[in-house]
């Protein structure tokens, strides 16, 4: 007989719980949580702590495997768009993919975290008596916001979290808006550029260089919509430069400079212009003791006091002294972050140059025309890199408009967690203070007062994880002090307004509970126990 009253004591316990559970729903908050209550009853029930144990780690690993694979798929989402998004440079030299390493290592993560926010409850449960919790009655309700020390302790590392990359993307933003501002000091509108290698085994020495870049640039001037066209060796923005030594008249000592070979309307076709003196013309080309052009910043540095033009620079020791025929404005050869450095211009070729091509109109609409001038002086040459001077100062800026939208989704997507986390803990704290409220407003307290206490309690946890965050986001702006530009890591405006854009959808995220609370009815909330 022993048997069946098992079984009969068994679906007793359960109708019981179930009766329990029904009244306590019946007589809670609709967003009303399974607390420590029930579980207690539970317990006092028959349900062992064991069985507990397994109901809550059930429920936090499944919850962790439906947010696991939302999440995967949101990465491989987010990866396909940033990576769509990403300079052709480093999609050729990075393959920008969710691997099985990174999957591997988001599972291990997930299942972790349904470990362990499982466990912490089970093991609060397992060490609270089911007499002790029963006895309680009403004072779960009326519960102070401190008692959810945990769950805020949670909320607040999320809002921190979202604070540093709030920060970081706010530098990176801040800087790249800087930076867009810098001229580069040469015109970017209505320019070509163009790629060439003349083959060594058909252009064996200068001369037949000189012949090629003569005729190929007095071709493409000629064709319909170009206004000018010049060569350089090596194109502004590309960040190299060997740089050479060289010694200028009434100086003792040698100094350095960087050096660009170009031909005579060079400047024109970039827009670079000319401050002082002379431009260079076909002349200076065949002279090696030609004249040379200076830019602003070396001229200063020479000559602060007087005018650079009509002195005397000799790049090789014993090579010939070339005369200063005029100044150029400076341009920022290695960067628009980057200070415009002394430059020499001498008039000269190489195998390997740029062609720059002003135009009167749209570049596009001359392209086709410039390629069959090239074709014209050498049908076998390969013409690459054909791009705008537009499309080369985006290609500058690509990699770090990358970095800002990276980190950029980072941050909107903890800033959304912490907002969540936000709305959880104030709504649950307003359900668990129901007799709370009922009470004060019993007692007199306006509906607004409640509103300012819910708030309240959601604005202090941004606070809170504003100032755990403050450290970390000084952290991180020191991390990206090389890739900030015309902004300090310790940059106040972008710290305030990391945390306004917290605080004000915080503000939002606590406004629905408050509302709630607001139109608790006293008697109701008196009886909901």
């Amino acid at each position: 007989g022993g048997v069946p009253q098992r079984v009969a004591r068994r679906h007793h316990i359960r109708g019981a719980i179930g009766h329990v559970e029904t009244h306590h729903v019946a007589h809670a908050e609709p967003d009303a949580l399974p607390d420590v209550r029930a579980l207690a009853v539970r317990s006092s029930l028959g349900a062992t702590r064991g069985r507990l144990a397994r109901q809550m780690l059930v429920e936090s690993l499944l919850v962790a495997a439906i947010g696991g694979t939302l999440g995967v798929f949101v990465a491989y989402w987010l990866v396909d768009v940033l990576g769509a998004s990403a300079p052709e440079k480093v999609r050729v030299a990075t393959r920008i993919a969710v691997d099985a390493r990174a999957l591997g290592v988001a599972a291990l993560v997930t299942c972790a975290t349904g470990l362990v926010f499982g466990l912490v409850p089970a093991l609060r449960v397992s060490s609270t008596r089911a007499s002790e919790a029963l006895k309680e009655g009403g004072a779960a309700s009326t519960s102070s916001f401190t008692r959810d020390r945990f769950r805020a302790a949670l909320v607040v590392s999320q809002i921190a979290l979202s604070f540093v990359l709030l920060a970081g993307a706010g530098l990176l933003i801040r800087s790249f808006l800087v930076l867009e501002s810098v001229q580069p000091g040469f015109e970017t509108e209505r320019a070509l550029t163009i790629g060439l290698t003349l083959p060594p085994a058909q252009y064996r020495d200068g001369e037949c260089v000189d012949a090629f870049y003569r005729d190929a640039i007095a071709r493409i001037e000629a064709v319909p919509g170009v206004e000018s066209a010049g060569a350089t060796r090596i194109l502004p923005l590309l960040g190299w430069n060997p740089g050479t030594t060289f010694e200028a008249d009434g100086m003792e000592r040698t100094m350095r400079a960087d050096y660009q070979t170009v031909t005579p309307r060079y400047f024109e076709a970039m827009g670079i212009p000319l401050l002082a003196g002379r431009a260079l013309d076909e002349r200076d080309m065949s002279d090696p003791a030609a004249a040379v052009l200076v830019n602003e910043r070396l001229a200063r540095r020479l000559w602060p006091e007087g005018d650079a033009v009509g002195h005397r620079i000799r790049l090789d020791e014993n090579g010939p002294w070339r005369t200063v025929a005029g100044v150029v404005g400076d341009v920022r050869q290695f960067g628009l972050d980057e200070e415009p450095r002394a430059e020499i211009y001498l008039p000269a070729t190489s195998p390997t140059m740029t062609l720059v091509v002003r135009t009167t109109g749209d570049p596009a609409v001359v392209t086709a025309g410039v390629r069959e001038a090239v074709r014209a002086v050498d049908p076998t040459l390969p013409v690459y890199g054909v791009r705008t001077l537009e499309r080369v100062v985006e290609d500058f800026f690509a990699v770090r408009k990358l970095y800002v939208r990276i980190l950029g989704v980072l941050a909107v997507v903890a800033l959304g967690l912490a907002l969540m986390g936000i709305y959880g803990v104030v709504a649950y704290s307003v359900v668990r203070r129901t007799r709370e409220m009922g009470i004060r407003m019993a007692l007199g307290a306006r509906a607004s007062d409640v509103v300012r206490l819910v708030i309240g309690q959601g604005l202090w946890l941004v606070a809170a994880g504003v100032m755990a965050g403050l450290a970390g986001a000084v952290a991180v702006g020191r991390l990206l002090g090389k890739m900030l530009f015309g902004i300090s890591p310790l940059d106040p405006v972008t710290l305030v307004g990391a945390a306004l854009v917290l605080a004000a959808p915080a503000l939002a995220a606590c406004a629905l509970p408050a509302r709630r609370a607001s139109r608790v009815e006293p008697a109701r909330a008196l009886r909901s126990e």
